[in-house]
């Protein structure tokens, strides 16, 4: 995978179009697998594939840490 760096004036439309999840920016999450507390604008982009590109909404700790956006919780408290 490749990251992908992006403008702040892009991050929100790259999460509604691969993440297929409305967040704002500012909300504060926390990954389940690695337990990282932060802001969703904090997160990574990476594009996969050659001919037909595949994108991913990744936790700041990527490629460390393999959580993506459907693994972040509003729960600041879950497990860690």
């Amino acid at each position: 995978m490749k990251e992908i760096i992006l403008k702040d004036d892009e991050k929100k439309e790259f999460i509604l179009q691969h993440g297929y999840i409305d967040l704002e920016l500012n909300e504060v999450r926390k990954c389940i697998h690695c337990g990282l507390t932060f802001e969703v604008k904090d997160f990574k982009a990476y594009e996969e594939g050659k001919r037909k590109k595949e994108y991913y909404v990744c936790c700041p700790n990527a490629p460390e840490c393999n959580g993506s956006i459907m693994d972040w919780t509003t729960n600041l408290d879950f497990g860690f």
